[in-house]
């Protein structure tokens, strides 16, 4: 008898937890890299707990603890709140140009990506005109807790959806007095993408940096072939000139062979060649 009541007891302060629904995802890469005749192997993985729930008022309320064996990498940890007004995260999320930049960075290793500071606050507004997003973000001075990072910065963009076409516009200000604008449009048809963005950063000096990026991505069965080229001009001056290209085959199960290599016309060390593999669950 006094066993039942000890594990009745203890299945009433359990059962909270079980309230939500709890989903264990992540990824795990390994790359091989060839820079001029330098060789290097790296492995690198994340693991995201994520557990969701409803609230009694009807608000879905989510969070997501991120680990990344890199130690000191960016974990992506936070906590969402959905309702009538859209879907509020906070934590260490994305700023509102980050949520729609970076169209044309498809690569694991080659391509990067430009511009977009993370948040401390991403607000998804509510959609009040169909196919169009929009998104607000604010940043503080400093972080507390693991893994944030970003700037103290007011944003907002959008994007619209058209058919096969995506637009996208957004702004971000700083307190530092810089400011950040990304444009890009999109098209896709049948298996084919092609991607321009301008990301314009501009110091509280008033010096322009202009990023462009040109990018066509091209899917067939399980086959993925993709080629990008980035510039970076600033006062006349171009400082990168980087053409990346990759080869993708999908073997299913989210396993995914990889081969991909860039080269920078204006640096001859930024040549590197990348053979891998990842493994998404």
């Amino acid at each position: 008898m006094k066993k039942i009541i000890a594990a009745a007891v203890a299945a009433a302060f359990v059962a909270p937890a079980f309230a939500a629904d709890v989903t264990v995802s992540g990824s795990q890469e390994w790359n091989y890299q060839d820079n001029n005749g330098t060789s290097t192997s790296e492995i690198d993985g994340t693991v995201k707990i994520g557990a969701s729930t409803e609230t009694a008022n009807g608000l879905s309320v989510s969070a997501t603890i991120a680990l990344d064996d890199a130690g000191a990498a960016d974990g992506g940890g936070s906590l969402s709140i959905g309702g009538e007004f859209g879907t509020i995260t906070l934590g260490d999320t994305s700023g509102a140009i980050d949520a729609v930049d970076d169209i044309n960075d498809w690569g694991y290793e080659a391509t990067t990506g430009v511009g977009g500071d993370d948040a401390a606050l991403l607000w998804a507004l509510p959609s009040f005109v169909p196919n169009l997003s929009v998104y607000f973000s604010a940043g503080s001075d400093s972080t507390e807790g693991a893994g944030q990072d970003g700037t103290n910065h007011t944003g907002v963009s959008f994007r619209y959806a058209a058919g096969p076409a995506k637009i996208s516009y957004g702004t971000q200000d700083t307190k530092a007095g810089g400011e950040e604008r990304v444009a890009s449009v999109s098209v896709s048809f049948q298996g084919l993408t092609a991607g321009y963005e301008l990301h314009t950063a501009t110091t509280d000096a008033n010096v322009d940096t202009d990023n462009t990026s040109v990018g066509l991505v091209y899917s067939m069965g399980d086959v993925t072939l993709a080629i990008e080229n980035n510039k970076t001009e600033s006062a006349g001056t171009t400082s990168a000139d980087l053409t990346a290209v990759g080869v993708h085959y999908s073997l299913g199960g989210g396993v995914t062979l990889f081969a991909e290599q860039k080269d920078d016309a204006k640096s001859a060390s930024a040549e590197t060649t990348y053979l891998g593999a990842s493994f998404k669950f």
